[in-house]
């Protein structure tokens, strides 16, 4: 039996034209209204502020690939210092060399919009738009949270890129640090490492955030990494790769309580636990016209790709 058409559903928010707010969602068809109503929701009450425009999209998902997502664990920091420090050490553990170079550049991608791509040896900027950057897609947890959970789980969605991002060609290692004024905590990925969470990278209250993806590999590489990580999927990936489910060990975080497993809530104050993480969706775009037939009731609105919602003052 066919499985049912999935959709990517995805949301960005601005004021005064500086970005705001953005997510996505991985839906099927009769998830689609109340993913568009949960974003949406999600975009007014974002802590950077109150939006003046939300942009909602959707998409057909197209051919899926599946990505097992990266094994987890926490590097316990206190500090915003000690946090920086710790990822510059596991870049280095990593084979990365020049860290402290990549470290200082890392203050440049607080103003673009997506990612530095670097060069991991030559220290190049390979993202062919340097205000843009490079923006990671069409993906979710194969399992996504449910529709109406407007509420942002950093842990997850960090994790799903995370895992698309290092399955991209070329990729070496991503450092990352959350925009989010409320949000401490950023993490270091790569295949080798897979996923460490640094409890504490900036200060609370800081608004400065930022992602480099470094590569490593001949030039002719970097647009098919682009792609990948923008655009689609090669649909003759051998996708019987990405099929299995990981187990990781969650390591306990005193004092705070995570409802963040991929699968399910944990409470993690006391003791360590064991959790399946979902293995991440990855979307390629294809003809728009099968949202129309599996989707009647959505408001023609929608039906335009992309619109505007804009709060009256």
């Amino acid at each position: 039996m066919d499985s049912p058409p999935l959709f990517c559903v995805k949301m960005r928010a601005a004021a005064r034209g500086a970005h705001v707010s953005g997510a996505e969602r991985v839906v099927p068809a009769a998830g689609v209204p109340a993913a568009l109503a949960a974003l949406g929701a999600r975009a007014l009450a974002h802590p950077k502020g109150e939006p003046d425009e939300i942009h909602l999209r959707v998409e057909p998902a197209g051919d899926i690939l599946r990505v097992p997502a990266l094994p987890v664990a926490l590097e316990r920091t206190a500090t915003a210092a000690e946090g920086m420090a710790r990822a510059a050490e596991l870049l280095a553990a990593d084979g990365v060399s020049r860290v402290p170079e990549i470290m200082a550049l890392f203050r440049e991608t607080y103003a673009m919009r997506g990612a530095m791509l670097l060069d991991a040896d030559t220290l190049e900027r390979l993202e062919p738009d340097r205000a843009r950057g490079v923006r990671a897609t069409r993906m979710d947890a194969a399992e996504p949270a449910a529709a109406d959970a407007g509420a942002k789980n950093h842990f997850r969605e960090a994790l799903v890129l995370a895992s698309k991002v290092q399955a991209a060609p070329g990729i070496v290692a991503e450092i990352c640090v959350s925009d989010d004024p409320d949000y401490v905590t950023g993490y270091v990925a790569s295949k080798s490492l897979g996923y460490r969470r640094i409890a504490t990278i900036k200060e609370r209250g800081d608004p400065s955030g930022g992602r480099i993806f470094l590569f490593r590999g001949p030039r002719s590489l970097v647009p098919d990494c682009i792609r990948f990580l923008q655009e689609k999927i090669r649909c003759h990936a051998d996708t019987d790769h990405f099929t299995a489910l990981y187990l990781v060990a969650a390591c306990p975080v005193p004092g705070q309580r995570i409802p963040e497993s991929c699968l399910c809530s944990v409470n993690i104050c006391p003791v360590s636990a064991s959790h399946r993480i979902n293995i991440v969706y990855i979307t390629v775009l294809t003809s728009f016209t099968a949202f129309y037939a599996a989707v009647p009731g959505i408001p023609i609105t929608v039906h335009c790709h992309l619109f505007f919602l804009i709060k009256s003052p």
